[in-house]
């Protein structure tokens, strides 16, 4: 019950994971878990099976090869930690992938990931089903969310999209899969525990691998939700509703999440940071520590209830050397503020909707 996805943008690899783990609970030991978009999650679920905390699901084997996985946590972790060793000794490629998988936990994980091999990008995927898009190339997905990979590879095929320039691949190819995964987050945030992503035992974060410059990197992001409304014939942005800071440091994944009262008020009704450590870490102790990308990306996404009735987002997609936005918390209120770049951006995307 996860969902995990590779993609391959015109040669840029792409591997995507979900954070939620889930199993058997009883009743005097339910899980205490937070996730950014909703906070604690203890009171969502009933019955004996629950979302038991998050995990990382996107491993970065070596700086050419990144995978995710879905299934039993112990056989992935076998797995991982084995190939993780086998790679200081010989080169990785995928049929090396293939056999360890078949020792190690076959019929209970699922794997998808991006591999450079013979001089070129592949996807792969085992125990995963298998789509073809223009734009991503052979996508495979797996787990219980596999059906969100491909509503959304429906989409960016009806978007007609060209090829991109070849210095424009990585980056149109990383805010293709954010702009998915602030959609996704965007619903959980406004649903709640109806949200069906929770149901069904997926979501809660997301992790994104991407191959540039020469190896695969997790990425760095933020992403910002705002309610916008049109009074007296003018727009109005508030402070945002929801801001969620996702960063990395020693290969241990850190969620910050600020959410406000509303929208016209700065207060503070929850303040977390939720740490993930690396899910291979035990295997890597003489693995060149990651800390991320170095470049910051920032995904806005906007709704409103009187142009599109809240049924169609605005996402505005930004990366850039240093952050495009700042934030604080002090004394229970919420201090943002924009990079002057990011201003202009936000008001010539919306103008061009609403103007």
């Amino acid at each position: 019950m996860t969902v995990i996805a590779s993609y391959n943008h015109f040669g840029c690899g792409l591997v995507l994971g979900d954070i939620l783990t889930n199993g058997p609970v009883g009743e005097g030991n339910i899980p205490q878990t937070n996730l950014p978009t909703l906070g604690n999650v203890i009171n969502f679920f009933e019955g004996n099976w629950a979302i038991c905390k998050p995990a990382q699901k996107v491993c970065i084997i070596t700086d050419y090869c990144a995978l995710a996985w879905a299934g039993s946590q112990v056989h992935a972790s076998l797995f991982v930690e084995r190939l993780v060793k086998l790679s200081k000794r010989i080169r990785i490629n995928e049929s090396i992938i293939e056999c360890l998988l078949n020792k190690c936990g076959e019929n209970k994980v699922s794997i998808v990931g991006s591999i450079h091999e013979d001089g070129s990008l592949k996807t792969f995927g085992y125990g995963s089903e298998k789509f073809i898009c223009p734009i991503l190339g052979n996508v495979y997905a797996a787990g219980s969310g596999s059906s969100i990979i491909k509503d959304y590879l429906n989409i960016i095929e009806n978007m007609m999209l060209e090829a991109p320039h070849e210095d424009e691949i990585a980056v149109r190819g990383v805010s293709l899969i954010l702009t998915q995964v602030a959609h996704l987050l965007n619903a959980e945030f406004r649903k709640g525990d109806t949200a069906d992503s929770i149901r069904e035992f997926f979501g809660g974060g997301y992790e994104i691998a991407a191959f540039y410059d020469g190896k695969f990197q997790k990425i760095t992001s933020n992403f910002v939700f705002f309610d916008i409304v049109f009074e007296d014939g003018y727009l109005e942005i508030e402070n945002p509703l929801l801001l969620i800071s996702q960063t990395y440091s020693d290969r241990n994944l850190r969620f910050e999440a600020v959410s406000l009262r509303a929208r016209y008020d700065d207060e503070v009704v929850r303040h977390d940071i939720i740490e993930i450590p690396s899910f291979h870490g035990s295997a890597c102790n003489d693995f060149s520590a990651w800390t991320g990308s170095n470049i910051s990306w920032v995904c806005f996404v906007f709704v409103d209830d009187f142009k599109f009735f809240g049924k169609e987002l605005i996402s505005i997609i930004l990366k850039s050397d240093t952050p495009p936005i700042n934030y604080s918390v002090i004394e229970g209120r919420l201090e943002v503020s924009y990079s002057p770049k990011t201003q202009l951006e936000i008001q010539k995307s919306l103008m061009s909707i609403y103007g």
